[in-house]
């Protein structure tokens, strides 16, 4: 199953969720082995599982207008981004929201946005990297699977993804767990 058209941003936060969750089977990968019950880690582990809700959050109130202006996309009003993708009104409210919603809750953290770029450095640690309305293509066609994904960055590796289907009101979230040692 695949949302978007292949948006650097979507990919992001699609193979966060992909990755992150590892092999469904009783084998676990090495993204999700055991962890060492250590104080460090489990604060680490705690704060980016919070991270992870906060983007949850972020996504389902960004969603609202999305899920109106799917229902009056002939409405909207679109210009060209680039040779086959296209930038609406909708897309740019909906990062809009996520913005002020993610730097409200975390305003020590970097945004990068698919449709405005760099719009708060932050630490230099941490990152929000969004698409606000992965899928924009089906969007503005009618055609209802689109998402909003969301990935969060620490130190240049991804360390959590959110995609949440507003139409379906499914969200797929992950986090990566810490690892020590040799794993």
């Amino acid at each position: 199953w695949w949302i978007g058209g292949g948006s650097l941003v979507g990919v992001v936060a699609v193979a966060a969720v992909v990755l992150l969750w590892g092999s469904g089977g009783d084998t676990p990968s090495p993204e999700v082995a055991e962890v060492p019950d250590t104080a460090a880690t489990q604060v680490t582990q705690a704060k980016q599982e919070l991270d992870a809700n906060q983007a949850a959050a972020a996504a389902r109130l960004a969603s609202r207008n999305l899920v109106r202006d799917f229902g009056e996309v002939e409405n909207l009003q679109v210009s060209r981004k680039g040779a086959a993708d296209f930038v609406s009104a909708a897309d740019t409210r909906a990062e809009e929201k996520l913005l002020a919603e993610l730097v409200r809750a975390r305003p020590d953290y970097g945004f990068l946005g698919e449709e405005g770029g760099t719009q708060a450095k932050g630490d230099g640690i941490h990152r929000w990297i969004v698409d606000p309305l992965d899928g924009t293509t089906n969007f503005l066609h009618g055609l209802p699977h689109f998402a909003i994904s969301i990935g969060l960055e620490r130190n240049g590796e991804i360390v959590a993804g959110v995609v949440y289907e507003p139409l379906r009101d499914e969200l797929y979230c992950q986090v990566m767990k810490q690892l020590t040692g040799n794993a």
